[in-house]
């Protein structure tokens, strides 16, 4: 009976580790190093230190879990695990398991993945904020000194979504600078270099007679806050905008204070002032995102 037991447990250890090796990337040795030297403490019967190796195992790739399996390279390389009080593995054991956990780690191959998730929303940092109104207009305000300070993540990065959120006071903030630029920049008569180098960059293209204003309106907007929004307008963004052009020369504005309304308004929109996660990744980047000169580029290098 005794024999029965052992051949069982023996055969249900094979089962395992064959199970493993199909469901992991790493090599047979890492797998069987693993089952014979950690699985007794560090699995769902015993998760000693709260690390269920062989629960961790089967969580592919396994970069999603780079700290822990870093943790289980430096134990086991400095043989600190096992135990000295259990049964040692060789170092060429051990060296194994590192090479092969390295390999994995470090040199995993990220073009595998069809479906990496979603990028964290957050607004624009105050240097991408300046170096985007730097790009629209052609000159630079350094308006987001005045802004309140950045909050500081625990990570270090100053792009981190989880600081980024818009505060109310921030907002204020941004509403006042569009004020601002507007007004600085859009006068009604052009006087100094910024003011000149801003009106064209904007009004490239100047309608003969008012006929044309709807469509030369139309050209000039749709340039304008596609490249505020870092990305192609939707065709219900565009129809929006023209509807938004409309509405404003209905109520007897010119050509050219309806154009200055809408690219205020567009100054403090959510889609100027955040970057949102994509719907689906990866997706190939559009021209307008690798264009020379734009924020894109400089800011979020």
């Amino acid at each position: 009976m005794k024999h029965t037991s052992a051949r069982i447990v023996f055969f249900l250890g094979l089962l395992i580790t064959a199970n493993l090796r199909a469901q992991t990337p790493v090599s047979e040795d890492a797998v069987s190093f693993l089952r014979e030297y950690c699985f007794d403490c560090h699995s769902e019967g015993g998760a000693s230190g709260d690390l269920n190796l062989e629960s961790l195992i089967l969580q592919t790739p396994l970069v999603k879990n780079r700290s822990k399996w870093i943790n289980v390279i430096e134990q086991t390389r400095n043989h600190v695990m096992p135990p000295e009080d259990e049964r040692q593995p060789s170092r060429r054991q051990r060296m194994k398991l590192v090479t092969s956990l390295r390999e994995e780690i470090d040199n995993f191959d990220y073009s595998k993945i069809h479906s990496p998730g979603y990028e964290v929303a957050r607004r624009l940092t105050h240097e991408e904020y300046d170096n985007t109104i730097s790009d629209l207009f052609g000159v630079k305000l350094s308006i987001a000194s005045r802004f309140p300070s950045e909050l500081a993540g625990e990570s270090g990065f100053n792009n981190s979504g989880n600081t980024l959120f818009i505060q109310p006071i921030l907002m204020e903030r941004y509403i006042s600078a569009a004020d601002e630029i507007t007004e600085t920049l859009f006068p009604t008569d052009p006087e100094d270099v910024s003011q000149t180098l801003a009106f064209k960059r904007l009004f490239f293209r100047k309608p003969h007679s008012s006929t044309e204003d709807e469509e030369v309106a139309r050209t000039i907007l749709n340039r304008f806050v596609g490249r505020a929004y870092r990305r192609p307008l939707s065709a219900q963004e565009r129809s929006e905008i023209v509807q938004r052009y409309r509405s404003h020369r209905n109520r007897d504005l010119s050509h050219y204070s309806a154009v200055r309304i809408i690219v205020r308004q567009t100054l403090f929109s959510r889609d100027m002032l955040s970057i949102c996660g994509l719907e689906k990744m990866p997706q190939p980047l559009h021209q307008i995102q690798i264009q020379p000169g734009l924020n894109v580029k400089r800011a979020f290098a």
